[in-house]
């Protein structure tokens, strides 16, 4: 058996979270994250649902409502046997070290501009990083539906970004 690609892991896990779950259901799920960096658009979810079934990782029903036929998914024993290996265990290349952040990596390329540019940029990813911090505040004060595991992942998120704030303003200083 193949391994999945992290998108493939998480929507087994929106599957299981969910069972018996539609495609829709996992677009929501991607699409209200929060991030960006995966992505719930129609041709990416059904796609991968597709393979996850060909795969033996979920199981499809089909039921008929109307005219329309509808599909939901379950997450096997030999899906939820790779999710729980995927879940419980971290790859300290992969999941330690494996960090997108573009705003760190354009830091790294500031030294092509002046200044004044700098400065700009600095304004900007503040004011953005601090807007984005609001708006996890606010969804862990709006959270009814939140699950217990759900909270502990947007303070996670929530710490990220004002460590992320916090260096930025210290150098700025250095940089700007």
């Amino acid at each position: 058996m193949k391994r999945l690609s992290h998108l493939g892991y998480i929507a087994l896990g929106v599957v299981a979270q969910f069972e018996p779950c539609s495609a829709y259901r996992v677009m929501m799920a991607f699409q209200t994250s929060g991030s960006s960096y995966y992505s719930g658009s129609a041709g990416a979810i059904y796609p991968l649902l597709r393979r996850l079934a060909a795969e033996g990782l979920v199981s499809v029903e089909k039921k008929r409502h109307g005219k329309r036929e509808r599909k939901t998914y379950s997450v096997t024993k030999e899906g939820m046997a790779q999710f729980r290996r995927w879940t419980l265990t971290i790859d300290p290349k992969d999941d330690v070290a494996f960090l997108v952040d573009l705003i760190r990596t354009r830091v790294s390329l500031l030294s092509s501009f002046p200044k004044a540019d700098r400065k700009k940029f600095f304004v900007s990813a503040r004011q953005q990083v601090a807007a984005h911090i609001d708006d996890i505040k606010r969804m862990l004060k709006d959270g009814d539906e939140l699950t217990e595991c759900d909270i502990a992942a947007v303070e996670g998120v929530l710490a990220s970004e004002e460590a992320r704030l916090k260096w930025l303003t210290l150098i700025e200083k250095r940089l700007a």
